[in-house]
């Protein structure tokens, strides 16, 4: 993926670059993470019209009290909101929600591998498991996020040839 970027480039190496550092905090305490959402997208579909506004990891739930401390130990400004964490920088956003909450589908079927793209390993989820989590989503009545999820599954759609699996 060198040299492959996103439409909005400047922001997303900028978010890479705050990623990076949030990312050693997880690792260095230990925190079991994934990355999903549409930086995954993009990285699967390789479509650089899509925009990566921030970067979209899930924990496990019992990490979450880890994960609460590490940030303030470290004094990682974050908002706690209902079962999610934004950590920001700026305009760097990481979102972080947590796997096993809720959906139970999900938590069994949630397969990863590491990824090495723009100086990162990442540990991303797998194109189907992403390709479940869009099913999910589309399928939540309460979606707040509902227009934006339906234009990624329109270019996940898109690139898979297929409209998604239920």
């Amino acid at each position: 993926m060198p040299g492959l970027s996103p439409a909005n480039a400047e922001h997303f190496y900028g978010l890479l670059a705050f990623a990076k550092k949030v990312f050693a905090l997880f690792e260095a305490n230990g925190i079991d993470f994934v990355v999903y959402g549409s930086f995954a997208l993009f990285y699967y579909t390789k479509d650089a019209s899509l925009s990566v506004n921030d970067i979209d990891v899930m924990v496990p739930v019992a990490a979450r009290p880890r994960l609460v401390s590490s940030l303030r130990e470290k004094g990682v400004p974050f908002e706690a909101s209902g079962d999610g964490l934004f950590i920001r920088d700026g305009e760097s956003l990481i979102e972080v929600d947590e796997w096993g909450l809720g959906n139970q589908e999900l938590a069994a079927a949630l397969e990863k591998s590491t990824v090495h793209a723009y100086g990162l390993a990442l540990p991303l989820v797998s194109l189907k498991s992403l390709e479940l989590i869009y099913s999910l989503a589309k399928a939540c009545p309460h979606n707040n996020d509902a227009e934006k999820i339906k234009q990624r599954i329109a270019h996940l759609e898109s690139f898979l040839g297929r409209p998604l699996r239920a």
